[in-house]
């Protein structure tokens, strides 16, 4: 060979070898059922979730790079009433199956794996849908149930292999194996004994070091992990329960990791992370990962910069990030296409939400929730205690608490019609969803007591402190405070008094007073001695508190298979034609406020004549209505509980009073007897009834009088 086609040869290997390939990674997870931008709660169309609207945004993701691949990480099957509606038909292939997975064919996604909400409408409809389905579903650690205590094959594929043409930079063509392994988080599948029986959900981090080797071996060059768990998810097969995850991303064949983070986002800089876990540039152990958000909101995008050495590729640099469909100014639209194909699908689940599925015995309304604990409010502890007592067999004599943060009461000052109202008699399925519209699960979990009170003082955020010197409407709600901060905590008595400053900063990050507003009832007080108090409540709420308290230890006990939302639809479905019937429960209330005046307090619901009588009648609060404000709220004026202040022998009305009334009308003299105070020892200037009046001591002489306005000179002349 000649030394020029020689110099040649190597130049164009060292190019190739030193040319890198961009492959983009496009993630979806916990889309629960959203599959398009309609809510069929409120029986409208939305802007703010979908994934009609994340696909523009994966649209928009694919145009910005030649290489690309798109994945789902599951729970797709359930979360929405077209999920719900779609549970309950029977597809063929002519129908082009399932819509959710319809939806991921149609955008060409290249894999998806199983969430454990997938399974909640048995294992048949998961079959089902995962046969109709042309698009690769995998999971590599669950298995079919054998037979003498023998492991049965795969219930799907473990993995799977695509192989790629891909462009590096310089536009040259080259071929790539792509490897996709899922997994499921076992600990939900092990609670359910319907799917025990006939499957074996096995540790994630097991079988991926049993899987990993034979996905290399079948000649994978990059591996892409799909793991449906959470970061916080922990191996009960690995040396002190280590983290999931964290295994993952630590295993040497790994080269991306999608999962799934309840309630929240990867990368997040604001997220509590153990060490070596980046949450502000999406790496853990080094290996690059993203998580989503619940309802499509977002899409993950994965860059990976590959280099090929030898016959092998390897990850040089990475970079991660999250783009959402809200943004500010105008949300993403939807992609039409999508919209169109499932029409069928659509019109069939408006039809199915709005069908009957019980009835209510009395009104259920959010409208007074922040004035005590209205009927909507109440429901929701009776499902959330009902279910934790059924879970755990829980006794009478066992504290349990139940937190509940009902969605609708205002938007915190922003949407007027934001607020729960069913009237008696029959409830639509769109109406129970809409006590709470969202697909939180509930949690049991054991607190410290401490954690309890320092929730209702941030609750009780919310609250303007009242001044005790006047006899206005003083506004009752802080328009900074965020609505989903508060609580409604059943299982103890407690009041707040308004008349001292919040505890909280409104978004409850910080101190702003250390003073307690919020008393628990000396009948409860001896659940503050135990150690931990049982507490049950929804993901969202959870979510928050440990956002808010994060150095507080918050033990997990149980999570529920299926949301809140469908605990309350299955209450209204159980109690039939006899209907439920809420139980009232009045276990806060406002503290009496010392004032000299009677308190007022202007109170914003809806504006809706038809509930005023509602609102007179049952806010415990004599409420007269006064008219609606420039926002569309309904405003109220409250007579607010007080007492007349204890004062001292010797008190004396402060004289910073007469300053912020200068104006004088006349000025009249007269004994000290004839005024309203218990002692005087010199002369005073009062305002009473718009006249200011000297107050005389009697052993002063007339002509030793001050005049008024005008101070004692130092020489006293």
């Amino acid at each position: 060979m000649s030394r020029i086609a020689l110099i040649s040869l190597l130049l164009l290997s060292f190019e190739a070898f030193a040319t890198p390939v961009q492959l983009r990674i496009i993630t979806t997870g916990d889309v629960n059922g959203r599959i398009l931008s309609y809510d069929y709660i409120a029986d409208q169309a939305t802007d703010e979730f979908g994934l009609d609207r994340a696909a523009t945004l994966i649209r928009m993701a694919r145009s910005g790079s030649d290489n690309n691949v798109t994945v789902d990480t599951g729970d797709l099957l359930k979360g929405s009433p077209l999920a719900a509606w779609a549970a309950q038909q029977t597809f063929d292939q002519s129908s082009g199956g399932h819509p959710a997975y319809r939806a991921l064919s149609h955008l060409e996604f290249n894999a998806a794996t199983l969430g454990e909400a997938d399974f909640y409408y048995g294992l048949d409809n998961v079959m089902q849908a995962v046969a109709l389905s042309n698009l690769p579903i995998v999971s590599a650690n669950l298995y079919r149930r054998g037979v003498n205590g023998q492991r049965g094959p795969h219930l799907v594929n473990p993995w799977y292999i695509e192989t790629m043409a891909v462009r590096d930079i310089m536009g040259r063509t080259h071929t790539i194996n792509i490897g996709y392994i899922g997994f499921t988080d076992p600990a939900q599948l092990r609670k359910n004994s319907s799917l025990r029986r006939r499957i074996e959900a096995r540790s994630i981090v097991a079988s991926a070091r049993e899987e990993l080797p034979k996905l290399k071996a079948a000649g994978a060059d990059i591996v892409i992990v799909m793991a449906h768990t959470s970061l916080a998810a922990r191996d009960s097969n690995l040396p002190n329960h280590r983290n999931t995850i964290e295994s993952l991303a630590r295993e040497p064949l790994v080269d991306a990791i999608i999962f799934n983070q309840p309630n929240g986002n990867f990368p997040d800089p604001d997220l509590q992370t153990p060490y070596r876990v980046d949450s502000t540039y999406g790496k853990i152990f080094g290996t690059p990962a993203v998580s989503t958000q619940s309802a499509a909101k977002q899409v993950g995008v994965i860059d990976l910069w590959l280099r090929k050495d030898q016959e092998s590729w390897t990850v040089g640099r990475s970079t991660v990030e999250l783009r959402y469909v809200q943004r500010t100014g105008r949300n993403v639209v939807e992609y039409k296409g999508l919209s169109v194909r499932l029409d069928d699908a659509h019109q069939q689940t408006r039809h199915f939400a709005n069908r009957p599925v019980g009835r209510t015995n009395q009104p259920l309304s959010s409208l007074l929730a922040q004035l005590k604990t209205d009927t909507a409010t109440q429901l929701l502890h009776q499902v959330q205690v009902n279910y934790a007592t059924e879970q755990l067999g829980i006794t009478n004599s066992t504290p349990l608490l139940s937190i509940a943060s009902p969605p609708l009461i205002g938007d915190s000052g922003n949407n007027p019609e934001a607020y729960t109202w069913i009237p008696t008699g029959v409830v639509t399925y769109r109406q129970a969803a809409s006590i709470f519209p969202h697909s939180g699960r509930l949690n049991i979990v054991r607190v410290p007591p401490a954690l309890v009170t320092e929730l209702l003082e941030c609750s009780a955020g919310q609250y303007q402190q009242l001044s005790r010197a006047r006899d206005d409407a003083q506004p009752l709600l802080s328009s900074e405070f965020a609505a989903e901060n508060f609580v409604d905590i059943s299982g103890l008595e407690y009041e707040i008094d308004l008349s001292k400053p919040q505890r909280y900063s409104s978004d409850c990050s910080t101190f702003s007073n250390f003073e307690h507003r919020v008393q628990v009832s000396t009948t409860d007080e001896a659940l503050f001695s135990l150690a931990g108090v049982l507490v049950v409540l929804e993901d969202s709420q959870l979510a928050r508190i440990e956002r808010t308290f994060p150095n507080v230890e918050i033990e997990r006990i149980h999570r529920s298979a299926n949301s809140l939302q469908e605990q309350l639809i299955k209450t209204f479905e159980t109690a039939g034609s006899s209907g439920v019937s809420v139980t009232a429960n009045p276990h806060w209330r406002f503290a009496a406020v010392p004032s000299f005046f009677q308190l007022n307090a202007g109170f914003a619901t809806h504006a809706d004549p038809r509930f005023q009588h509602y609102v007179s009648t049952n806010a415990n609060l004599t409420a007269r209505y006064l008219d609606v404000s420039p926002t569309g709220f309904g405003v109220y004026r409250l007579q607010f509980p007080s007492i007349a202040p204890e004062l001292p022998e010797t008190y004396v009305p402060s004289p910073a009073l007469e300053i912020e009334t200068p104006t004088i009308s006349s000025t009249v003299q007269t004994n000290v007897d004839e005024l309203p105070v218990r002692h005087i020892d010199e002369p005073v200037s009062l305002m009473i009834d718009g006249v200011t009046v000297k107050a005389i001591p009697s052993d002063l002489a007339p002509e030793e009088d001050l005049e008024v306005g005008q101070p004692e000179s130092p020489e006293g002349t």
